[in-house]
């Protein structure tokens, strides 16, 4: 923010040009579901880890000249304002030794401060693992691995990640890689190897389980009934609320869809993305219209009563009458949950590529229009926007998303995926043969890991209580009263039972807004 010695009215322009320079460069409009789509959607999306050797964790502390931002799943201003508003050039740190890994590269940035965090605006995808993570060696692993974070509180939030892929979409950068049958039945097994050492070392009374992908429904009936029912036998479910399982249409028939509801699984989340056929294909998605309506209907068919549908929009040549349209059918289904994100171009993806060879072009203002049209149809057809990318019918809020959020401890199972617990960060590899190779032979498969405290922490809520509809404590934006004040006056906050929470005009702007608390 300027400083506090200008005169208000040069202060409040200085505000306006800051979000009108962010909008046009759609950092207000990036998201990556935020986890990834819908609820990866809560998953850490970066996590930095600057240190003196490439194995060594760190420790961060709020003046440290090697401090580097940390970027949840739903958080992203490393990328959203500091590279695109400040210039900073982004550098990767660590590089696996597989090739799959090293097309995935951790940010972090050069900016001298002690911690930047902001949120993702809307997101293509939401995913509790980022593909940015780098793989440190075993050494680095064994510092969490051999010695777990201690806790005397209990974890009720868990995230499996399975990332298999029958087709690789042009626009997605979290970690995925292609379906490989001789290798996924020995995958699930070294998950619930994950799960027996995460069961020895925290006590786990699961609340909410996560599965996301990649494509957690690419795993064969079987499979996925091996995996369930270990799950089942590793774990107290006695207080399970919600499990819900990432599914691409077509991946699900009705012997499936079966499957997973006798064992517990009540919420699926549906990567419909569009109903146009056409836009399907730019999108790179292996299933048309026609089937994703049919693989809804067969989870209906199944039982499932807890649903959400994952769209995207600002897609290249769609029109706002395809996403009209879009919004129609969706809402013509009756889902319980609907993820709206603005499509992004992440590096490491075809469609970055085709952007910075011109080929794709974003338009800022077109997205915000199409925000805005979202925002009106689903709440005029009884749809609460809880966050910003996500709208439920009463009652059907994400109880997972919704507990990353508010900074609930979570475990990640699975290669990429983050855990934190207290004050403690660490991610997995980002190579699923090498995060098996690690997990069988009974090493750790941890490849980064973070001390956090009591500024990140506190910058971190912010930024995620900011996109939700309850907003951020008073109590939490005290020592900022002429912040709180100007943004006020521009109608961007307003205050509701105790806390700031964003207006209809916030909301477009979130990152900026997010950004002048940090």
């Amino acid at each position: 923010m300027p400083s506090r010695d200008k005169a208000i009215d040069n202060r409040i322009h200085d505000v306006m040009m800051r979000c009108e320079k962010l909008a046009a460069s759609r950092a207000n409009f990036n998201s990556d579901l935020v986890s990834r789509r819908n609820q990866r959607r809560p998953r850490l999306r970066h996590v930095g880890l600057a240190g003196h050797s490439d194995d060594e964790p760190i420790d961060h502390c709020p003046h440290g000249r090697r401090i580097c931002p940390v970027v949840l799943d739903c958080i992203r201003i490393a990328h959203g304002i500091h590279d695109r508003r400040r210039g900073h050039r982004l550098r990767g740190l660590r590089k696996s030794g597989s090739g799959d890994a090293e097309k995935n590269k951790n940010y972090v940035s050069h900016r001298e401060s002690a911690l930047a965090v902001a949120t993702d605006f809307m997101s293509n995808s939401a995913n509790h693992n980022w593909s940015a993570v780098v793989a440190a060696g075993p050494s680095a692993s064994s510092a969490v691995a051999d010695d777990a974070p201690a806790t005397v509180e209990t974890i009720r939030h868990l995230y499996v990640h399975i990332p298999f892929c029958a087709r690789i979409c042009p626009y997605c950068a979290f970690y995925k890689d292609l379906l490989d049958r001789s290798q996924t039945a020995r995958f699930c097994e070294a998950l619930l190897r994950d799960l027996d050492k995460q069961c020895a070392a925290f006590d786990i009374s699961a609340k909410t389980i996560y599965f996301g992908g990649g494509t957690p429904t690419a795993l064969t009936t079987s499979q996925l009934e091996f995996l369930l029912e270990g799950f089942h036998q590793r774990l107290d479910l006695s207080a399970l609320e919600e499990w819900t399982i990432e599914a691409n249409p077509g991946s699900v028939s009705a012997r499936k869809a079966a499957l997973l509801a006798k064992l517990k699984v009540n919420r699926i989340s549906l990567g419909v993305q569009s109903w146009d056929d056409g836009l399907l294909k730019i999108l790179g998605r292996e299933h048309n219209a026609s089937q994703a309506e049919k693989s809804f209907h067969t989870l209906r068919d199944a039982g499932f009563r807890n649903i959400n549908i994952d769209l995207m929009f600002g897609l290249p040549g769609q029109s706002t009458e395809q996403w009209k349209t879009t919004l129609e059918k969706t809402i013509a289904l009756l889902p319980e949950h609907i993820s709206a994100y603005c499509l992004t171009y992440e590096e490491d993806t075809e469609f970055f590529l085709r952007q910075s060879r011109g080929e794709l072009k974003a338009n800022p203002d077109w997205d915000a229009s199409l925000f805005e049209m979202t925002m009106s149809i689903l709440e005029d057809f009884g749809y609460e926007q809880y966050e910003i990318s996500n709208y439920a019918r009463p009652g059907f809020s994400s109880v997972h998303n919704r507990a990353y959020w508010s900074g609930e401890d979570y475990l990640g199972i699975g290669p990429s995926a983050f855990s934190t617990v207290g004050m403690r960060r660490w991610q997995n590899l980002a190579d699923y043969r090498g995060y098996a190779d690690r997990v069988l032979s009974r090493q750790s498969p941890i490849g980064s890991t973070e001390n956090l405290n009591s500024e990140m922490k506190r910058a971190e809520r912010i930024a995620l209580l900011l996109r939700t509809r309850e907003g951020i404590s008073a109590a939490l934006l005290n020592d900022r009263p002429q912040t709180i004040e100007e943004f006020v006056g521009l109608s961007l906050l307003r205050q509701s039972n105790g806390n700031f929470v964003l207006t209809q005009k916030g909301k477009s702007l979130a990152d900026s807004v997010a950004e002048a608390f940090l």
